[in-house]
């Protein structure tokens, strides 16, 4: 080699040290320099990173997460989003999910707080990272964690669809469960802005994880949301949330509830046309129809994983069968309930009476002995059996309480907030103006 080529690479080497070392006092927080700047700072440096891959876990080396973590989340993103999706870089990927997972533990809240855009995206680049090494559960731990630093009571987070979406990859659905069963009174901006589609994510991953857990009534909360969101065209996970949504009517009512006046209209023009068999499903008023129905759209309903939602809409078609017979009967064999409901077997039946007993759909008494089912009154238990309910009702007055805090929180801060008193003295002038016009 040259002496003249010699001397260029060192030249360049040179350069780039120079480069990365500027990237490292750019990450560096200086006295009195708002953290604001700092953050813009590191968003323009995608294209430094990418073109020094290969310099990434040395730059990794001069950092800290208490002092740079904006630059240590910009790191990991392009490492993690230069993972190929083939399942190659083996050996080198696997040290890469540690140092998230460590980092996912330890950042600077005060600093990623202002960056939650950029930290929202290595987010996503780690999860799709973990899925495609099938390894969704190594992630569940350490974004709860994140988000539990990062969020307020009430908030949504971009990232917290991601965190469903690995717990419904994993089949693990408990760490999800606080964050779901926390009402949603605000979505958080990230750098003055909020993807759409995380929204429709975190409520359609939810719907799916109720779904899974057999809370009907809370997913078909949480796909009628997923459908209801301000749209100007039709989305793809608006049109799957609605089949979901329509399966989950059928299970709790046995017909598809109309959908809210709020629904934007391309979507209502748009879904019927999309969902036909779905609509052809939860039309049917006998098992025989749905078993029929079931039978044609069968490779549709495989190919959208419904199989098993519509499995279930039979079952609980048979379950408003035997819960009209309670309604006329008092006493009957098993072998009737088997016959009028068309169910194969009485040991089948008895699993269906049972199951609906466990759910306090019916009150009954079986009788082995004699193979007779007594319908009984709901409060033939007696002795305080009124106190489930009882207990209900003071949850859901405590739940309505704390919704209508919020809510009134939420209107003082909107009527003391700067913008809104500037909007209605403009307003009141605009309208003195008026006034003074027509007289």
């Amino acid at each position: 080699m040259s002496g003249q080529a010699v001397g260029s690479q060192q030249s360049a080497a040179a350069a780039t040290a120079g480069t990365l070392d500027q990237f490292v006092n750019n990450a560096t927080l200086r006295p009195n320099q708002p953290v604001r700047l700092m953050v813009d700072s590191m968003r323009k440096s995608d294209d430094l990173l990418f073109s020094n891959l290969s310099q990434l876990d040395q730059l990794l080396t001069m950092l800290n997460s208490n002092d740079n973590s904006v630059a240590i989340t910009q790191v990991l993103w392009v490492k993690l989003s230069s993972v190929p999706v083939d399942g190659s870089w083996a050996n080198s990927v696997q040290p890469l999910i540690l140092q998230t997972i460590n980092f996912l533990k330890s950042f600077n809240v005060a600093h990623i707080s202002q960056a939650l855009d950029l930290f929202s995206r290595m987010c996503k680049s780690f999860v799709q990272v973990l899925v495609s090494r099938q390894k969704p559960l190594m992630g569940i731990l350490p974004l709860l964690s994140s988000i539990n630093q990062l969020k307020s009571e009430g908030e949504l987070l971009s990232i917290m669809s991601s965190l469903l979406y690995l717990c419904v990859m994993a089949k693990c659905f408990k760490p999800a469960l606080n964050l779901l069963s926390e009402d949603v009174v605000e979505i958080r901006k990230e750098n003055n802005k909020f993807d759409i589609v995380d929204c429709l994510l975190y409520y359609y991953y939810g719907g799916v994880i109720y779904l899974a857990l057999k809370d009907y009534k809370r997913a078909h909360l949480f796909f009628e949301i997923t459908i209801s969101m301000p749209a100007s065209a039709i989305s793809r996970i608006m049109v799957e949330a609605y089949k979901k949504y329509a399966l989950v009517s059928f299970i709790l009512d046995g017909r598809v509830c109309e959908l809210p006046q709020k629904i934007s209209n391309p979507f209502t023009r748009s879904v019927k046309s999309a969902t036909q068999a779905y609509s052809e499903i939860c039309s049917c008023k006998t098992t025989d129809e749905l078993e029929a129905i079931r039978l044609k759209y069968e490779a549709l309903l495989e190919e959208d994983k419904n199989m098993g939602l519509v499995k279930q809409c039979v079952k609980s078609q048979y379950k408003r069968n035997i819960q009209k017979l309670t309604k006329t009967f008092l006493t009957l064999s098993l072998t009737d309930i088997t016959q009028s409901v068309k169910l194969p077997d009485t040991d089948t039946t008895e699993q269906y009476l049972l199951e609906m007993m466990e759910e306090g759909a019916i009150c009954a008494r079986i009788d082995h002995g004699e193979g007779m089912v007594y319908f009984l009154d709901s409060g033939y238990a007696g002795g305080g059996g009124g106190a489930p309910l009882l207990q209900r009702i003071s949850n859901q007055v405590e739940r309505c309480t704390s919704i209508n805090r919020k809510i009134q929180s939420l209107d003082d801060s909107i009527k003391t907030s700067t913008a809104y008193v500037k909007k209605i003295s403009a307003s009141a002038e605009d309208e003195g103006i008026w006034k003074q016009g027509n007289t």
